[in-house]
């Protein structure tokens, strides 16, 4: 079952921010590179069975059911509807952040 993948604005804004963030103030930007590829491959991997992925902390603040997929530090937050065969990427957080209370779809 392939589901069409939809990033967010929000979410590719979130992955270039870490991505610069490694580069620059950790002086690392081959480690930049190679997260920008796991994270993008983690997104790429919810076109089948996204639903394997277990609820965030972030759906207790929502009407949506909102999933959370992990790549290293980073969690990719999303929606995903099995009728539509669609997931919407709605942000990208490390995790150690706090859960986001409010999400755009």
């Amino acid at each position: 079952m392939t589901h069409d993948v939809h990033v967010s604005r929000t979410a590719q804004v979130a992955i270039n921010e870490y991505a610069s963030y490694l580069a620059t103030e950790q002086q690392a930007p081959q480690a930049a590179s190679q997260m920008l590829e796991r994270i993008w491959d983690g997104i790429s991997s919810l076109e089948t069975f996204p639903c394997r992925c277990p609820l965030a902390p972030e759906n207790k603040f929502s009407k949506l059911e909102i999933r959370m997929l992990r790549v290293n530090a980073m969690l990719i937050l999303f929606t995903a509807s099995d009728d539509a065969k669609r997931v919407d990427v709605l942000a990208v957080r490390h995790g150690r952040q706090q859960p986001l209370t409010r999400l755009d779809r």
